[in-house]
């Protein structure tokens, strides 16, 4: 298991590095893997740059089954839509690039602000949750795209649950406008549920849940849903072969040409809850990293559970 103290210096690391080459010497924001330089073919997701066939929306409250050798698609009713070759050695579009350039698949998705804490305590996490509010609308609309999130992550971060707002089109379907739906990846693979729209100043809240375990063959899976309270079309179930210790609060940005591209101000990440399965709540100690090169900035307002806090600041206030 990867040590926590070992994490926020390989993220930082990878951030510099990021910035390095999609920052370089301008202050505009560009896309951390052009269309132009990578082909028609990537999509930009919440999880990173993925090939469009490895991205899959499916129906609200599917099951992502995950077995020995396939990925399974369930329907609400039980039935199989369709089935997968497990791929897991694969991670999208970064299966195609050097070894050395996989230490944050994340980070290099095009995250600029980020907070994050693992659990390490016997008892899984089963609810992470996090509230807040949809932004303005950018000044300036010209294509952009924006992700913003509470996520669970797996210590090999080869997979990612998130309930997210965005702002464009993504994969899942969007426009010029606010909207939400729930994401999972695993392996070379990406499902969501279909984005549902939402408006300016709507409150949100974030849920991923533990539902159940179960242990087959001496293998344990790892039962989870992710969901925005009272968005029932946002449901995403899954198992996981992994349990999910790292938790996240994060913005994500593609093909944004300038600071109005964004909202102002900032994003509060509010009423932050963790809670593990036998009840307790772990004590939580927010660790951040940021493109401050871009004015991007974190503060940690409160560890605090269940009522904890992180500020998420754009370039323009």
């Amino acid at each position: 298991m990867l040590s926590l103290k070992l994490l926020l210096p390989l993220v930082a690391v990878s951030l510099t590095a990021i910035n390095a080459l999609a920052y370089p010497t301008s202050t505009k924001f560009t896309k951390t893997f052009p269309r132009s330089a990578r082909g028609d073919d990537i999509v930009n997701t919440p999880s990173g740059p993925i090939h469009s066939s490895n991205v899959h929306v499916v129906p609200h409250g599917s099951l992502i089954q995950h077995e020995a050798s396939t990925v399974n698609v369930i329907a609400p009713n039980g039935t199989t839509i369709f089935s997968l070759p497990s791929n897991k050695a694969q991670r999208g579009l970064n299966a195609t690039q050097p070894r050395d350039s996989l230490a944050r698949r994340a980070l290099q998705s095009g995250y600029v602000e980020l907070a994050f804490w693992g659990n390490t305590a016997p008892s899984p996490i089963s609810t992470f949750s996090t509230l807040w509010s949809v932004p303005n609308v950018p000044e300036n609309v010209d294509g952009q795209l924006l992700y913003i999130f509470n996520a669970l992550e797996p210590q090999s971060f080869d997979g990612i649950l998130q309930p997210v707002l965005q702002f464009g089109v993504s994969p899942a379907g969007g426009g010029n406008y606010w909207s939400v739906a729930s994401w999972w990846l695993y392996g070379s693979d990406v499902f969501a549920t279909p984005v549902t729209p939402v408006s300016v100043g709507q409150t949100l809240v974030g849920v991923m849940t533990l539902q159940s375990t179960s242990t087959s063959g001496g293998s344990t899976s790892y039962n989870y849903n992710s969901v925005f309270t009272g968005i029932p079309a946002s449901s995403l179930s899954i198992t996981s072969p992994e349990e999910l210790t790292i938790t996240f609060e994060a913005l994500e940005i593609y093909g944004a040409s300038g600071p109005t591209d964004l909202p102002r101000g900032r994003t509060t990440m509010r009423a932050i809850d963790i809670v593990n399965q036998d009840g307790s709540r772990p004590p939580v100690s927010w660790e951040v990293t940021a493109d401050t090169n871009e004015r991007f900035s974190v503060n940690v307002v409160s560890n605090a559970t269940p009522n904890g806090q992180v500020d998420l600041f754009y370039p323009l206030q």
